[in-house]
């Protein structure tokens, strides 16, 4: 490989080396920063030093770093202590992301982050562009694979959320239940005596037992939504989905901007997403199955949602105008499961629920009456959740997609183009066997949408069907 040359490529902005240096400080933490402004003498030139040895690095970095768009390929070199070079060719890249962080916007800049196909990570992050510079190498990025059509900036976007979705997708959103859950565990890092205390506190001022649980759970509910909301607003402000020829363009975020670019012709399917809350109020959220998506799964989960809440029907809507396929009425009335099916989640659930009941009768002589009443609580969970799971499941092949639905607290629907779909396999497992159904597993490059519990005729009906259209 050829040894990288000093004066091939250009140069980051100069912010580059504040940006780095930020950084790596806010890695390890600011804490020891501070006592260099009240100490003096020796321990405050020492902790300056410490400070200073955060720069040198990344002045080393940025005069090292460069970059170049060659005619069929992108070219980054750089590196601290052994240099490197990476060639990104041109056909290889799936998406090109403009991020401004908070850091990036005290000195006006962004960072291009470009990916490539089947990349584990970035293949390319420049870190600190003028945003003139930036939208020009994205441009031309895309210009290369002729994917940009001559569309008017100010066209009408696919979706947008403005503040009221904001608030219905930081309330009705998962993050409310696993921060309550989080703060009620959090209640274990406390200081033993400060609990006890309060709550003999609140007992002596003469609330009922049952008031002070729900109002414990009341509080931490509470605080659960506004953190939920905190987290929303910061992510997903501003979320708007534009089209720009055959690819779409995701911007969101309010410290943290970011614009992500979607290829069309790399989404393998649609995934709609309800949990039992936005069931209630028929709202759903939208994201897409990429294939050779790059990027760890934080960044993938975020890169790949287009609707972070709305109303079923615009989330299908959407889904029918990404995957080019005609309204898919179909996942709204969707073949259910036979009631077999139900059989079989009864038979899983029935260990949980004896051993729930067993255990709980054990502990009775510990924890008194509470202990049977917990037991029967858990048995009728599992029961429910075998109940909602089956109904959930359903399934619909029509002429260009097919779409299979299950879940039983977060129903899953996935809706497959037909053309998208790389092979098919239909497995029996040996309750399946007994009970006379077949799981149907359409498989596409990326993610496992499958038709779960068909009656079997009918799987191997679909599966025929399918194969011909698949073929």
């Amino acid at each position: 490989m050829q040894e990288p040359s000093a004066s091939d490529g250009k140069r980051l902005s100069p912010a580059a080396i504040l940006v780095w240096t930020f950084e790596s400080i806010g890695r390890l933490g600011l804490a020891f920063l501070f006592p260099a402004f009240t100490l003096e003498g020796f321990a405050r030139l020492l902790l300056l030093l410490a400070a200073a040895a955060f720069i040198l690095p990344s002045v080393i970095r940025y005069f090292r770093f460069r970059y170049q768009l060659t005619a069929d390929s992108l070219i980054v070199q750089g590196g601290l202590l052994f240099q490197w070079r990476r060639v990104i060719p041109l056909a290889r890249v799936q998406s090109v992301e403009v991020v401004q962080k908070l850091r990036h916007r005290m000195f006006d800049v962004v960072e291009l982050r470009v990916e490539a196909v089947g990349g584990l990570d970035t293949e390319a992050a420049l870190v600190a562009l003028e945003p003139a510079e930036a939208e020009g190498l994205r441009a031309r990025l895309l210009d290369s694979r002729r994917e940009i059509a001559d569309e008017p900036e100010d066209a009408a976007p696919l979706a947008h959320l403005g503040p009221q979705e904001l608030v219905l997708a930081g309330v009705t959103g998962g993050r409310v239940a696993v921060i309550a859950v989080l703060l009620g565990y959090a209640q274990e890092l406390l200081p033993e005596e400060r609990v006890t205390s309060f709550f003999q506190g609140v007992e002596q001022s003469g609330a009922p037992s049952i008031a002070i649980i729900l109002g414990t759970a009341t509080i931490i509910l509470t605080v659960a939504v506004v953190i939920s909301l905190i987290a929303t607003v910061l992510t997903y402000w501003d979320f708007t989905v534009r089209r720009e020829g055959e690819r779409l363009l995701v911007t969101r975020g309010l410290l943290e901007r970011r614009r992500a670019l979607v290829p069309v012709r790399r989404i393998q399917a649609v995934e709609l997403q309800e949990n039992v809350l936005r069931r209630v109020f028929g709202l759903a959220s939208l994201s897409v199955v990429l294939a050779g998506q790059a990027g760890q799964k934080d960044q993938q989960e975020e890169t790949s949602m287009l609707l972070p809440v709305a109303r079923r029907s615009t989330a299908l809507d959407l889904a029918s105008d990404v995957l080019g396929v005609p309204r898919v009425a179909g996942a709204v009335d969707l073949q259910a499961a036979p009631p077999r099916a139900l059989v079989k989640r009864v038979i899983y659930a029935c260990p949980v629920g004896i051993a729930a009941v067993v255990g709980a009768l054990w502990a009775r002589r510990f924890v008194g009456a509470a202990a049977p009443v917990t037991g029967v609580l858990v048995a009728v969970t599992a029961a429910a959740v075998a109940l909602f799971g089956w109904r959930s499941l359903g399934h619909s092949v029509g002429n260009r997609h097919v779409i299979v639905r299950s879940g039983a607290l977060v129903r899953r629907t996935d809706i497959v183009a037909i053309d998208n779909i790389q092979h098919l396999a239909l497995t029996v497992s040996p309750p399946q066997r007994w009970l006379d159904l077949a799981t149907l597993h359409p498989r596409i490059a990326r993610g496992r949408p499958r038709a779960v519990d068909l009656d079997r005729s009918i799987a191997d009906a679909r599966f025929g069907s399918l194969s011909e259209l698949v073929i």
